[in-house]
Order: structure tokens, then sequence, then C-alpha cells
């Protein structure tokens, strides 16, 4: 039991160290402090994953062969394979609840689906020596004299009491997110039908443009427009400062996940712009068509 509270404490101790570490990187390239996570405290849980990993799949290979360069090779070679299925499955997962991609490698070389890359699935395996090698063996060494086990259970206690409450109080604000995003979307396909039977009835020179059969191409378009425009408006409740506790979150999702707030942008604007499509058509030659 002893050895499942060890694993449990140092999740939370390399997610915190990842949280610290990503953020700073993040925060210099910004030019400003960015919390680069999914919950709003210093944590990172993908950091912490992958660390376990480490410990309980790779370590054991530290001493494999008597000569230190097979074994940095081993090492090597595991953590890139095995940090890479991590980070897959943990974005096939996030993107299943919360129907959204948090990251995306499609610009990077060598990626699958943009979900891993070969430059991040490098990075994994240096990080994984480093890490078997040096970093958790100082880490331990320091940690152990440190800390007793029955302070080390206390401490865990405490970590997993905040974890958790923040863990709900972030999924509460990603699942609002997601409501909004699986809106979009489901508006978007409408939309996307709509204007195919829109144009196919303009090329035919009808008198009578229908939608539906019930609605004119004008009422189809000012529907469009005004279910628009309440989309941008929640959109812009996520991003606007106000005291609100569920949008506050939502913002910090959208600091720490660029990608999210890119992706909603675009399909805003592909919508603006398939509006624009259907109205210049029917008001520029309004004499021609009615």
């Amino acid at each position: 039991m002893n050895r499942y509270f060890e694993l449990v404490f140092y999740f939370f101790i390399y997610s915190a160290v990842g949280w610290l570490i990503e953020s700073i990187y993040c925060s210099v390239a910004a030019k400003k402090w960015i919390n680069r996570g999914f919950l709003k405290g210093p944590i990172c849980p993908i950091y912490g994953t992958g660390a376990i990993v480490m410990m309980v799949f790779i370590a054991p290979y530290s001493n494999y062969t008597d000569k230190w360069y097979l074994n940095t090779l081993i090492i090597f070679g595991l953590g890139m394979v095995l940090c890479d299925i991590v980070e897959f499955i943990t974005s096939v997962v996030m993107e299943k609840l919360f129907n959204a991609r948090w990251w995306d490698y499609s610009g990077k070389k060598f990626n699958i689906q943009g979900r891993i890359c070969l430059l991040h699935t490098i990075y994994w395996g240096l990080f994984s020596v480093g890490f078997v090698q040096l970093i958790h063996p100082v880490i331990y060494k320091f940690l152990s004299g440190l800390i007793s086990p029955s302070l080390r259970n206390n401490l865990l206690l405490v970590f997993v009491t905040i974890f958790i409450i923040d863990l709900i109080n972030t999924v509460r604000n990603a699942l609002k997110f997601r409501k909004f995003s699986v809106k979009l979307q489901r508006y978007s396909e409408k939309i996307s039908k709509g204007a195919e039977l829109f144009f196919s009835t303009v090329g035919n020179k009808m008198d009578a443009i229908q939608y539906r059969s019930t609605k004119t191409a004008k009422d189809f378009s000012k529907e469009v427009k005004e279910q628009l425009l309440e989309l941008k408006t929640q959109f812009k409740s996520f991003q606007m400062p106000g005291k609100d506790r569920i949008t506050k979150p939502t913002r910090q999702i959208f600091r720490s996940f660029p990608y999210l707030e890119k992706g909603l942008k675009k399909q805003l604007k592909l919508l603006e712009d398939l509006i624009y499509q259907i109205e210049s058509i029917f008001t520029d030659n309004d004499d021609e068509m009615f």
C-alpha cells in the first residue's frame, strides 16, 4: 500500500513541477504570465501521469545491462513510445469528453492526427533519460530524507482533497464550454446544409426561394444572422472579464490552450463568410431575383 501512496504522492509532485516549467516557458514566449494548465491550481496532470509511467515502466531498465549507453538507449526508446501513448490517449479522451481539440500538432512534420509529432516524441525520449537517470533519483533522495511516510500521507490527503475540488469545478466549466462547442458544431452543419440547398435553388432562378419549404431566402438569412449573433455573444462572454465564477475559469482554459479559442473563432468566421455570401446573392441582385 505504501508503494501506491508513494506513486500518487509523486504524481502530484511532478504534475506541479511540469506545470511550473511549462507555465514559465509559455509565459516567456508570450511576455505575460500564463497559467498553463487545464485545472485552476498549479498542476498539469499529464506530466504527473508521464512521470508515473516512467517510474513504473521505464526506471526498472535503468540498469538493464552493464553498459550505460545501452541502458540510455532503452530508456530513450521506451520514453518516446510510452509517453506518446499517454499524450495520444489523453488527447482522444479530452476531445471525446469536451468536444474540442486541446492541442494540435498538425502544423508540425511527422504528426499523427495532430495529437503527437516527431519533435515532441524526441523531447519525451530526452526527458525520460534525464528524468530516470538524473531528476528522479535526486528528488527521491531529497524528499525521502525530508518527509516521513506519515507526513507524506497527510500531505497526500490535502493534495487529493484540493485536487478533487479543483477537478470538479474545472470540469463543470469545461462542460459549459462543451455545450457551446456542440451547439456551434450542430449549427454549422445546419447552416451548411441550408446554404447548399439555398445556392442550388438560386441557380434555377426560382421566384420563391424556399428553405424547408416554408421560409424564404431572406427569412433564412435573417434567422441565420440572429442565431450567429447569439453564438458570438455567448462566445464573448467566455472572454470578457467579469465577476462570473463560471466565466473566469473558462477564460483561463482559453489562455492555457490557445488552440481552443482559435478553433472557435475560425468556425464563427466561416459562418460569417457563409452568411455574407447568402446575403449578397439576393440583396445585391434583389430586382433580378425576386
